[in-house]
């Protein structure tokens, strides 16, 4: 046997054996390419699970304060109907008005009259609560009723410097 032959014969067995050995790392490359396809799917979904409470929450909120204002401007409309002349009977009217204390889908709604600036008017507070992946949240709005009916409010704007 010359020195030629020699060399082939230990080429092909030599890659023989790289080929054994490529076999088994694609299956290899693939299970690690599998791992990290799945490590960043989780990530990403690490990082859009806050958005999207942020997004329910600022949307349960939402509803809240258009339930709340819908609230007041009906007390609003109660207190142009009850404008009577003496201050306690105008809160009494008011407060005796209001539908009780309510749960409308998932908000439960609190309504209150009492007396203000000397019986001139009425504070009116609603406060709308909810409750969010077991954290309550609450939204209170506050206002002002007058006991003037509201056809009278023309007369603020009324210029009295003219003749």
């Amino acid at each position: 046997m010359n020195h030629r032959s020699i060399n082939v014969f230990a080429r092909s067995r030599s890659g023989a054996a790289a080929a054994a050995v490529q076999r088994g790392s694609a299956l290899i490359e693939s299970t690690i390419a599998f791992a990290v396809l799945c490590l960043s799917v989780l990530a990403v979904g690490r990082v859009a699970m806050p958005g999207q409470q942020l997004s329910l929450d600022a949307r349960y909120r939402g509803e809240a304060v258009r339930l709340a204002q819908t609230e007041l401007d009906q007390i609003r409309e109660l207190a142009a109907v009850a404008s009577e002349p003496s201050t306690s009977a105008f809160i009494d009217a008011l407060s005796s008005q209001l539908p009780p204390d309510s749960t409308v889908d998932r908000f439960r709604v609190h309504r209150s009259v009492l007396p203000a600036a000397g019986g001139q008017l009425a504070a009116v507070q609603v406060q709308v609560h909810w409750s969010v992946v077991g954290a309550d949240q609450e939204v209170v709005l506050n206002s002002m009723v007058a006991r003037a009916a509201p056809r009278l409010s023309g007369v603020l704007a009324f210029d009295r410097s003219t003749p």
